[in-house]
């Protein structure tokens, strides 16, 4: 083994003449510098791309050094480059790299010796990424209560932050600021009630890897939204019973209403509000309404209640919901419809119809209902007075009508029917024209 400093002697003799010269000469053997290896320096990503800065300078350093002086640290992206010595990393203080192995050059600047030896020692860097979250965070919407501030329930975002990450591996905290938030400082202490004052506030999330500390702050809003004025329905939207393919029969309480008939009046004039119609509840959830809203067929007879949702155009509104009554009103129902019926008192086969005794007849069951007589179908069906008849006279059936038509209304609902009946003229009885006095005898001839 040479020692670390030894003196020997040199001779330098002339070949020729045998002349010498002798000489010392010290050896000095100068120690390597000593860094430290260290263990893996990892960072957390700031993205999502697997790069990070690393800081090389700071503690990395300071660590690597270990106390030790006189030498110089370098660092490298290769074994190749902290051999040579070049080149070497331009700013270790702010060093962008994925996860990677570099070389640090420790190097002797010791004033007395100048030696310049070196020593490579590796360095791993590593960068664990950050949690990843679905972006945007939705909003929670709140619609206002009448006062200017509400409970919310941050943890309602919960399961959408974490999506298919395991929250036993994960921290998730709540701030009221950006920074408390990236400082990992006075989390929300109770996010299922917290309270917000008009219009709302914005939260900040911090999803945090237990493990590696790393976390993703992102934030959402938390909002109060108004509700759109409107007018409810103070009154049934009323129609009539009627018959077809659709609606059935028309006393079975089914028929068409045109809903669309509601909306000026919930709506008020105000254009920016737009209303929809839903059978159910669950329908209101899906998003299912009624279409089209100007012919619904009622799906319970008689009476039934539908919901009406009123949305806005106008940006940062709820919307409200409100219920609607449909009223299914009867028709004046006559059945079987009886026949008029007239005598013939000079037996030529026409007779005079007192009409407005069997209007009379027939309106004892049908209270509010009034009738209007017609002598053609056509004339019947307009019923718009045109060849009415005059029942307040008798009706002469001498054109030869065996039937005629009547409309029944009912005075308060409107509602009406068509109706055809018979004509019947019935002769007098033939009798003789004298007929002889019948005699009786008295019986107590008193």
């Amino acid at each position: 083994m040479i020692p670390a400093s030894q003196t020997v002697w040199v001779r330098v003799e002339n070949v020729v003449t045998g002349c010498y010269e002798l000489i010392t000469l010290t050896l000095v053997v100068n120690q390597l510098p000593s860094p430290t290896a260290i263990a893996a320096v990892e960072v957390c990503d700031d993205d999502f791309d697997g790069i990070a800065i690393f800081d090389l300078t700071m503690e990395v350093t300071v660590n690597i050094e270990n106390g030790e002086t006189n030498f110089d640290l370098s660092f490298h992206e290769s074994l190749a480059f902290a051999e040579a010595g070049t080149p070497a990393i331009a700013d270790p203080a702010n060093y962008a790299s994925p996860s990677a192995t570099i070389f640090v050059r420790a190097t002797d600047n010791d004033p007395a010796t100048s030696t310049e030896c070196f020593r490579i020692i590796e360095l791993e860097l590593i960068v664990n990424p950050i949690p990843l979250i679905n972006l945007p965070v939705p909003d929670i919407i709140e619609c206002t209560n009448g006062t200017n501030q509400l409970i919310f329930d941050l943890t309602q975002n919960d399961g959408v932050i974490y999506g298919g990450l395991d929250s036993m591996e994960y921290d998730l905290t709540y701030h009221e600021s950006q920074v408390n938030a990236e400082m990992d400082m006075l989390p929300i202490g109770d996010p299922v009630n917290y309270l917000v004052t008009d219009p709302g506030a914005v939260v900040w999330v911090r999803l945090e890897n237990i493990a590696t500390g790393c976390a993703t702050v992102t934030f959402f809003n938390a909002t109060i939204e108004q509700l759109p004025v409107f007018v409810p329905p103070t009154a049934p939207l009323e129609a009539c019973d009627s018959e077809g393919p659709l609606v059935g029969t028309d006393i079975d309480g089914i028929t068409t209403f045109d809903l669309t008939l509601l909306d000026a009046g919930i709506t008020a004039g105000d254009t920016s509000l737009v209303v929809t119609y839903y059978e159910t509840q669950a329908d209101l959830d899906a998003g299912i309404f009624i279409d089209p809203a100007n012919a619904y067929v009622n799906t319970t007879p008689n009476n039934q209640t539908i919901l009406v949702q009123i949305s806005s155009t106008t940006s940062a509104m709820c919307m409200a919901q409100t219920t609607a009554e449909l009223l299914v009103n009867p028709i004046p129902f006559i059945d079987p419809v009886p026949p008029a019926i007239a005598c013939d008192d000079d037996n030529d086969g026409f007779g005079e119809f007192d009409l407005q005794a069997y209007a009379n007849e027939l309106g004892v069951s049908l209270p509010d209902v009034v009738f209007r007589f017609y002598e053609t179908f056509d004339n019947a069906q307009i019923d718009d007075g045109t060849g009415q008849i005059d029942i307040s006279v008798l009706y002469n059936n001498i054109s030869g009508m065996t039937e005629l038509f009547f409309v029944a209304e009912n005075t308060i609902t409107g509602c009406f029917k068509l109706y055809s009946f018979e004509l019947l003229v019935f002769p007098k009885p033939d009798l003789p024209l004298e007929i002889e006095d019948l005699r009786a005898c008295d019986a107590d001839a008193d």
